[in-house]
Order: C-alpha cells, then sequence, then structure tokens
C-alpha cells in the first residue's frame, strides 16, 4: 500500500519555504530560459504549484510558480479542457547546469494550510545555453488523496503524467518570448529516473508504493 504522509497539522496558515538564493530573473546578455508545461487534470486539489530549480550540485534553489484557478484568483490557460488546465511556466537562467528536482504543493485540505512536498526528491538535469530555451517536458498532476493522523480527507500529493509535448507547447512557449528564440527539448524519461512521483503518460494508474509526502512550513 502507498504511504502517504501528511501532517497537515503542524502547519500554519501561510507558511512557506526559505529560499537562500534564486537563479531565475537573470538579466545578463547571455541569459538563456527553461520552459515547462505546468498542468493539472481534472481532479486537482491545489491552488498553487511551485517547481524547484537548482545549479546542479548547488544546494540552494529558486522556486517557479505555476497558479491554478481558485475562488480567490481567476487563471488563463495555455491549455483549458475537461481533462486538462495548464500554462507554459518560462524563466531566465544564466547558462549551465541545473536540476529540477521537486514540486511543492499549497493545501488547504485537513486539518490546516500549508505546503507539501515530497520526501524524497527526483533528478531531472538539464542545460542552459545562451540565448536559447530549453524545455524540460510536459507534466499534468494527478491529485492524491489520504488522510491525516486526525483521519481526516486531506491533500496527499501528486503523480505527475510526464512526456515530451513540445510539438504543441511550442507555439505557447514562443508567445511568451519576447523575441523568438531555438527550442530544445531535454525531457526526462521516467522510466530511467524510477521515481515514484514521476510516471509515463502512458503509463498511468494508482499511485505508486514509495509515494511519500510531508508537510514543510
Amino acid at each position: 500500500m502507498t504511504r502517504l504522509v501528511v501532517l497537515l497539522f503542524a502547519l500554519l496558515l501561510g507558511g512557506c519555504a526559505n529560499v537562500a538564493s534564486s537563479p531565475t530573473g537573470y538579466k545578463g546578455a547571455d541569459a538563456g530560459y527553461v520552459a515547462l508545461m505546468a498542468s493539472a487534470a481534472s481532479n486537482n486539489l491545489y491552488p498553487h504549484y511551485i517547481y524547484k530549480i537548482r545549479r546542479r550540485g548547488d544546494q540552494t534553489w529558486s522556486e517557479l510558480l505555476w497558479r491554478y484557478d481558485s475562488l480567490f484568483s481567476a487563471v488563463s490557460y495555455d491549455i483549458d479542457t475537461p481533462q486538462e488546465k495548464g500554462s507554459i511556466v518560462l524563466e531566465t537562467l544564466a547558462p549551465g547546469d541545473y536540476t529540477f528536482f521537486d514540486v511543492s504543493l499549497f493545501t488547504a485540505m485537513g486539518a490546516g494550510y500549508g505546503y507539501i512536498s515530497q520526501r524524497v526528491p527526483f533528478e531531472v538535469n538539464f542545460t542552459v545555453r545562451p540565448g536559447e530555451v530549453t524545455y524540460i517536458g510536459h507534466y499534468v498532476a494527478h491529485s492524491v488523496k489520504g488522510r491525516s493522523i486526525f483521519g481526516i480527507s486531506a491533500a496527499a500529493g501528486a503523480v505527475y503524467a510526464v512526456r515530451d509535448g513540445l510539438e504543441g507547447d511550442r507555439k505557447h512557449i514562443l508567445a511568451k518570448l519576447p523575441t523568438p528564440l531555438p527550442i530544445t527539448a531535454q525531457v526526462p524519461d521516467p522510466r530511467a529516473l524510477n521515481h515514484p512521483a514521476l510516471r509515463p503518460a502512458d503509463a498511468m494508474g494508482p499511485p505508486p508504493p514509495g509515494l511519500e509526502y510531508a508537510t514543510y512550513r
């Protein structure tokens, strides 16, 4: 049985992670971009998602935010169907090697408010080059429910269907760029990564063994 660790009682309203530094928003003339399609399936439980990236070998990270529609904010999407809503997340970075390693989810289900994050990070490595866009994939979040220690139904993370969707996502990336740039796909093979939160888009199923989330403030 999948173990879903939900400790929502430990959270306070408005809790957030501490970030030591932020490599995104780079303004140098040699800047490149990272792009991904952030989306959620129709069973979505979360108002926003935080995609974490860091320079390879560094322990500080940056957060790329994607907002899903909620009672408090209306969002326009690049993809808007009954099955999926999503948008391209695009950010500038200095040239170099990076790792996309986690997605944190804000939840208000259960006994409190706060963020949940995978206990064991994954590693999606990619390289940013000057004047180019590095596309790291199309990620569809499928929400997972569990129970808190109080027995209350609670959001317990997500499993991501991962695929190379550049053929369809390219036009959305170009629409967000100030000028057209070359786009290179560096999309991971989730089978090779062997992480319970990342699944091939053509092989989704019940939450796999080893999927563990923990809360943080």
